[in-house]
This record gives C-alpha cells, sequence and structure tokens, in this order.
C-alpha cells in the first residue's frame, strides 16, 4: 500500500503540546500533532528509543539553557510563555547542580541517552504480552 519493505511496521505516535490552564490550575493538551514513523522490525526497543532520542537531542539541550538559573536566556525572567517551564531534572547523581547546556552537549550521544532515558532495555519482540 505504501510501498514499504516487508520488515517494516508503522508505527503511530500522538504529540502533544501541553499549557497550563490558569483557570482550571493544571495542565491540558493545547495541541495534538499525529505522526507515522516506519520502523524496521529487527530493531530493539532501545535502538528505536535511541534512534529518536539523537533526533531530538537539541530540545533537551535547549531546556537545560532555558532553565538554567545562570543562563541569558532564563524562561522566568522573559515574557515567553515558558514561565511554567520545570528545571532540567537530568544530573550524573544526586549531588550534582543543575546541569547547563554546555555541559549536557559535552556528553556523548550514548551518555546523554543513558542519563535522559535510564531503564530501557534490549530486547527482541516475541510476540508475547508481558503484564508487569
Amino acid at each position: 500500500m505504501y510501498n514499504v519493505p516487508a520488515d517494516a511496521t508503522m508505527l503511530q505516535l500522538q504529540m502533544a503540546r501541553w499549557c497550563f490552564m490558569e483557570t482550571q490550575h493544571r495542565w491540558v493538551k493545547d495541541a495534538m500533532l499525529p505522526r507515522l514513523l516506519w520502523v524496521r522490525k529487527s530493531m530493539t526497543l532501545k535502538e528505536l528509543h535511541y534512534s529518536v532520542f539523537q533526533h531530538m537531542r537539541f530540545v533537551f539541550s535547549e531546556w537545560a539553557d532555558w532553565t538554567h538559573p545562570e543562563s541569558e536566556r532564563n524562561a522566568k525572567r522573559e515574557n515567553n510563555g515558558l514561565k511554567n517551564l520545570i528545571a532540567f531534572p537530568y544530573r550524573r547523581s544526586a549531588d550534582d547542580p543543575q546541569m547547563t547546556k554546555a555541559v549536557f552537549d559535552g556528553l556523548s550521544d550514548e551518555e546523554a541517552f543513558e542519563l535522559c532515558c535510564p531503564g530501557i532495555v534490549e530486547g527482541k519482540c516475541d510476540g508475547n504480552i508481558q503484564s508487569n
């Protein structure tokens, strides 16, 4: 139908933008953007996440920059719709200060992925659904 090879499958994503509604005092989805990805069936879940992370790594970098207290681009000071942005939560250890954009950009892709996406394991799909 789509000229897609037999070793690929469609992955449907619903990307959303969240905004804080002052009147309701809660976060709500403001806009939905459906997307389709064609994924090789031979990829593991970790390989898929890593591939997506490599394309979106710049978002994490910008997040670190906007929320760092010493940044020139502090979201809390500027009127740009980012007032409710939470602080960049990823650290190498619990005792480390909030990471700057420069420090995050200095990490290799593998180090940044392990920092931001811990717990994603390797493994092939065996067709069985796990309940845990």
